[in-house]
């Protein structure tokens, strides 16, 4: 926060079925420490239901680490594969480019054997990259050997995205800051609320798309049955896929990893007679769960004069808050770059003959005169 009451803002965001972000809990407190983040979880718990495929994505903060093993035990915690990237570039120093590709087609690969494959071409580029993400753990960032389901979730974006909307509001005083978050969670409810009840659709719009998108592919392979349930389904490439309906598998693995029909359910579906791919898709990627999720009501405060405060309320001492000793020069007001974050920088020409690399004073360039 860049007010004078120094302070950070704690933000935990979900996605709706139209991965739209969902804040889910906010809170202010002193730093990001351990303590701070044990006692964020502590609360935000309060908020949630028990979900066994609940699933953690953070970055590496130590602080985020402990704090969502002691208070989330059941709860599978992975890292955000972006910042993994990052931190790659700054440790192994090389083409970056081919870091950066080839490590993201190994966090997206579907199967083991394909994310294998990629990291073999990790070890071309540098071989001590592997040994690194070995020892980080390849279930926390690794969609194939994940211990319960991402939902195609493999960074934080949500959360920085947040970040980047906040930027501003992170100048006003705590109490107008709070004020500006909930007025943007009104708006977003209301707007989102009002988009899918004029939806008549089974799935959001996003994944009926995506799904006509499947059924489109899906047309062009040949499907040979095994019973009513099992299926071998053969792509344009020639390659051959298992699907097995009754326990929602597909050799491919996006079938179990999304729990959304892969492009061979799709295929195998389409010879059953009476069946619908509806059938074999989670209920989280339905319209009615965007009605669900923004079902309560965020209502609005109104002028704080006609508000009405309690006895009780009005006796409360509210402290200053503590202030760090300020720092020489103006106070920073940008976000700090993540470590082997690149910032896009525009390189500055001369006024005088228009080239790069020198400025006015130092140019030695001859110049054309036009006539």
């Amino acid at each position: 926060m860049k007010a004078y009451y120094k302070g950070t803002l704690l933000t935990a965001c979900g996605q709706d079925a139209n991965k739209h972000i969902v804040p889910l809990a906010f809170a202010v407190c002193d730093s990001e420490s351990t303590a701070s983040w044990k006692w964020f979880f502590t609360r935000l718990k309060e908020c949630l239901k028990h979900r066994d495929d609940m699933y953690i994505v953070s970055d590496r903060h130590k602080g985020i680490i402990k704090a969502a093993k002691a208070i989330f035990p059941h709860a599978a915690h992975g890292y955000c594969c972006e910042h993994l990237r990052c931190n790659m570039r700054s440790k192994f120093r090389g083409k970056s480019s081919n870091h950066g590709w080839k490590f993201k087609a190994t966090w997206e690969a579907a199967t083991v054997s394909e994310c294998y494959q990629y990291l073999s071409m990790l070890d071309e580029e540098d071989a001590r990259i592997r040994p690194w993400l070995e020892k980080i753990g390849k279930e926390k960032w690794a969609r194939s050997m994940a211990v319960k389901s991402r939902w195609g979730v493999m960074t934080s974006n949500c959360a920085e995205a947040m970040n980047s909307m906040d930027a501003n509001a992170r100048e006003y005083p705590v109490a107008k800051l709070l004020d500006f978050i909930r007025e943007r969670m009104q708006t977003w409810f209301a707007e989102r609320l009002e988009e899918a009840t004029s939806s008549t659709t089974h799935l959001t719009l996003k994944f009926e798309k995506h799904l006509v998108s499947l059924q489109r592919d899906a047309s062009r392979m040949r499907v040979k049955p095994s019973c009513r349930y099992e299926f071998e389904v053969v792509d344009r490439l020639h390659r051959s896929f298992i699907v097995n309906l009754n326990d929602r598998t597909c050799m491919c693995r996006m079938f179990q990893l999304k729990d959304f029909v892969c492009v061979h359910a799709v295929a195998a579906i389409g010879t059953r007679a009476g069946v619908s791919c509806y059938d074999y898709i989670s209920y989280y990627y339905t319209r009615q769960s965007v009605l669900n999720t923004y079902s309560g009501v965020q209502h609005p405060i109104g002028d704080v004069s006609s508000c009405i405060v309690p006895p009780q309320v009005q006796s409360i001492v509210c402290k200053q808050p503590s202030c760090s000793k300020r720092q020489v020069g103006r106070p920073k007001t940008k976000r700090i770059p993540s470590v082997g974050e690149f910032c896009a920088t525009k390189r500055k020409k001369c006024s005088r003959c228009h080239s790069a690399g020198h400025n006015k004073k130092s140019c030695k360039n001859a110049l054309t005169i036009h006539s």
